[in-house]
């Protein structure tokens, strides 16, 4: 539904931006038939474009998930589903589409009527063949129309001269195939009647076919003026069929204005060329999907992807349970293996209803839904302006063939009560600007990503202090406020009103803003856990060389010097998340 939503709008919005640039910039213009087309082209790139996308690829990290911490990181606002079978409530988009259905199967009903009278009024009058098109005499008092190949007239209203003038100007829209745009357009508003600019789009084109049978039916004819009051004359006919050219289908006062405009110079044709540079906004701000892959995975491990059995990385897994994790930085490649998986397997849908990644490939909007096909379905969903948490699936088989299913907060896939008090930590950290000055504990200055890492339950309290006096302690420059968080480490020492705030800030070579406090030896690199400096841990090089005493080393170190730092786990890896065993450190 959003994504059909979403393709209303965009489209909906072209047409809007194509009608104005008509508007403003051609209507006035008697290059008719060149207008014509580019009120065409408006919407067949209207109703195209949107579907178009380019992809951009952003390849990432894996980093490794520590399971252990998941379940103090992760919090219960993604809906849960339990083992019953999810419960159907009424869906309000269905009575939308019902309301928007029936609008246009009413409005294709009168189409058709309209083709039944045309039929009639056809069939009764009297058929007179002619090499390019047919003619045909009716007795009804209706206007004079045209239908592809075929003229409509009542000869007996209009004199000769009048009468000819009358079949000149159809046999343009015949010559010309006008039909066509009249049913296209006519359809077109039909399924986009809900926007009102769809309607004034098609009376503007449908107009400017008038101008194109006016234009040249004056150059064949010997009178202007005679024509001008033919047009005066048909214009009081009422009775007309709406799927028809008609002879006085635009305002007539408008026609004889175009009629006696001075041809435009063929210097304004620049005029055309003017939505260029908003279709490749349009393209460049909607159009560009971000797929994200993981770094060395290709399109033939794609494939073997879906071949996985994930079941076998848990020792805890039987044949019949598959376990799922879904996070920020699930490739497009792991999405469609998890998919791949649950229906090879328990012939359960997984399906993507939406999913919108940041510049760096992560997840930050994502929208799920399964069916097992046997009566169970569920959905969740996290829209959020940073990356998603994790997403647990489970399924599990049970001996009578039925399958237990659902979505979880936690790696232990149990639907845990809600904590009113960590989901209130947990929005107000979200909340926070991405440039904010952060201050844990009064030692350490973090960003806002450093603190989405924290456990949650560590947390005590955190304050947004705007008053000169804290701004001041915390040397808060350019800035109106600071964030002052306090948490439950049992390394923390006693702090009292006056406490010195001991810590040193050096920017590595890659741009990443590093801490250490000299008071709790603590070093913090970004999207890695702090870890204690002592005098036998961690691994320290300098320079290439071991440090016997890390602690003395980093006391005595000039952190003006630092040109590089690089943090790796036990198994010498660069994962982020993990604990730090090993910093490298060079200095200039």
């Amino acid at each position: 539904m959003e994504t059909i939503l979403l393709y209303v709008l965009k489209a909906s919005g072209l047409m809007v931006a194509f009608y104005f640039a008509y508007i403003l910039l051609l209507r006035n213009e008697t290059f008719f038939t060149s207008n014509r087309w580019f009120l065409i082209t408006g919407l067949l790139t209207s109703l195209l474009l949107p579907i178009y996308f380019i992809t951009k690829v952003v390849f990432i990290e894996k980093p490794k998930i520590n399971f252990q911490n998941l379940n103090d990181v992760t919090t219960a606002t993604i809906e849960t589903i339990n083992e019953n079978s999810v419960k159907e409530t009424f869906d309000w988009t269905q009575l939308i589409w019902i309301g928007y259905l029936f609008v246009v199967l009413f409005l294709l009903m009168k189409m058709f009527l309209s083709f039944i009278s045309l039929y009639k009024m056809i069939s009764k009058g009297q058929v007179i063949d002619s090499k390019s098109y047919k003619l045909i005499y009716v007795n009804e008092n209706s206007a004079p129309f045209s239908f592809f190949n075929t003229i409509v007239i009542n000869p007996k209203l209009y004199s000769e001269e009048e009468f000819e003038s009358i079949i000149c100007h159809e046999k343009i829209h015949c010559q010309e195939k006008h039909s066509i745009d009249v049913l296209v357009t006519k359809l077109i508003c039909i399924f986009f009647w809900f926007n009102p600019f769809i309607w004034i789009y098609n009376k503007a084109l449908l107009q400017n076919l008038e101008f194109i049978a006016d234009q040249k039916a004056t150059q064949l004819l010997e009178n202007k003026n005679k024509y001008q009051k033919t047009l005066l004359k048909v214009v009081a006919t009422q009775n007309c069929i709406s799927i028809t050219n008609h002879f006085n289908k635009s305002l007539i006062k408008k026609r004889i204005v175009m009629l006696n405009t001075n041809p435009s110079q063929k210097i304004n044709s620049w005029k055309y060329f003017s939505m260029l540079p908003l279709l490749v906004a349009f393209v460049f701000f909607f159009q560009v999907k971000v797929q994200a892959q993981v770094k060395g995975e290709n399109k033939i491990q794609a494939k073997e992807v879906k071949k996985v059995d994930k079941t076998k990385s848990n020792p805890n897994d039987t044949e019949n349970t598959l376990n799922l994790v879904i996070d920020k930085i699930s490739s497009d490649i792991d999405l469609k293996g998890d998919s791949a998986a649950l229906k090879e397997r328990f012939n359960i849908n997984l399906k993507v209803n939406y999913i919108k990644r940041n510049a760096k490939g992560e997840i930050i909007e994502l929208k799920l839904s399964y069916n097992d096909n046997k009566g169970k379905k569920g959905k969740t969903e996290q829209i959020r302006t940073i990356p998603i948490r994790p997403i647990f699936m489970k399924v599990y088989r049970k001996e009578n063939g039925e399958n237990e299913i659902g979505f979880y907060d936690n790696h232990e896939m149990k639907t845990l009560p809600k904590n009113d008090e960590k989901e209130k930590k947990i929005t107000f950290i979200e909340n926070l600007k991405d440039d904010a000055v952060i201050y844990v504990d009064d030692q350490f200055l973090m960003r806002k990503e450093d603190v989405q890492e924290l456990d949650v339950n560590s947390l005590v309290s955190m304050k947004v202090l705007k008053d000169a006096k804290s701004l001041e302690k915390y040397n808060v420059i350019g800035k109106n406020e600071v964030v002052v968080i306090e948490t439950n480490w049992t390394t923390k020492k006693p702090k009292t009103e006056d406490a010195k705030i001991n810590y040193v800030i050096f920017t590595n070579d890659n741009g990443d803003e590093l801490t250490y406090s000299f008071e709790l030896n603590y070093f913090k690199v970004p999207q890695f856990p702090s870890v204690k400096i002592t005098e036998n841990s961690p691994i320290l090089i300098l320079n290439g060389v071991q440090q016997s005493n890390p602690l003395k080393t980093i006391d005595n170190i000039d952190f003006k010097k630092i040109k590089s730092v690089r943090v790796s786990n036990s198994k010498d890896e660069v994962a982020i998340g993990t604990p730090i065993e090993k910093i490298v450190i060079t200095t200039n």
